[in-house]
């Protein structure tokens, strides 16, 4: 039975911050292969994030006030997303629910990674600290 990995990340972007407070940082070190797991995740999401702040980003253009939680769930066999599922979203965005999956159902994982992700990620515009 394949098991669910539930993981946390927040990284910064001009536009948004993904999820958020879930988890604490994996410590480096001695850590389990659950806990390297999860890295590896955290690590594909960082590195592929800018297609996901892209989706956003358009988004905003046609909603400005777009914010709010999506929580996706996919599943990686052999480094390759091969299911994405939306199992939460706040934001009623159709299009923008479809540019954040496609986007993930085109990411690669390490091979240590392997079965369900369920990853949340939160959607905030930031306020133009310039704008008076």
């Amino acid at each position: 039975m394949m098991q669910l990995l539930r993981v946390a990340v927040i990284v910064p972007s001009l536009i948004l911050t993904a999820c958020q407070h879930g988890a604490p940082p994996v410590p480096a070190g001695d850590s389990s292969p659950q806990d390297a797991e999860a890295t590896a995740v955290r690590r594909t999401v960082e590195r592929n994030f800018p297609q996901i702040a892209y989706c956003y980003e358009k988004a905003l253009r046609r909603d400005p006030s777009l914010e709010g939680r999506m929580e996706v769930e996919w599943e990686v066999e052999q480094g390759r997303v091969t299911r994405t599922q939306v199992v939460r979203n706040d934001l009623n965005d159709a299009r923008f629910e479809s540019c954040v999956t496609r986007s993930i159902e085109r990411w690669w994982f390490p091979a240590s990674v392997e079965g369900k992700i369920l990853y949340p990620f939160l959607f905030k515009a930031r306020k133009d600290s310039s704008a008076g």
